[in-house]
């Protein structure tokens, strides 16, 4: 895991992660949805203690859009583990990202997140098929 510009990036291949042919992770900073549909959103960021607040948000970027949109936001001082879910409908070439930042919008340094793979993740997965059925 790293950081570029206060985006987590993650490897989907070790460990415990994975990734199908359906949902891109090639950049490794951003998912790249397939298809239009609705997807189960998650996040889970452990972070250590601090004196200044974070905030860790789960970002899209969408075609037609000019500013990435927030869809889930939470903060914390650290020392504790911060899990965001959610179903959303997304599009084809949506990128979703997550991003640390402190409140006056400075990048988090990298030290103060865990990268144990089961403290720190990041995916989706389709809840529904195009025809709009639930998988």
């Amino acid at each position: 895991m790293r950081s570029t510009l206060g985006h987590l990036s993650f490897e989907g291949v070790n460990g415990l992660a994975f990734s199908t042919n359906s949902i891109d992770d090639s950049t490794q900073a951003k998912l790249v949805i397939p298809q239009d549909s609705v997807y189960f959103v998650y996040s889970q960021v452990t972070i250590q203690k601090t004196s200044r607040p974070i905030s860790v948000s789960i970002k899209r970027e969408t075609k037609g859009y000019p500013d990435p949109e927030t869809l889930m936001k939470s903060k914390t001082l650290g020392g504790d583990s911060i899990y965001q879910a959610g179903a959303f409908e997304l599009q084809a070439e949506d990128h979703l990202y997550v991003q640390l930042e402190f409140e006056n919008r400075s990048a988090v340094p990298m030290k103060l997140v865990s990268h144990e793979e089961t403290e720190t993740f990041f995916g989706v997965f389709q809840l529904l098929h195009t025809e709009g059925t639930v998988q």
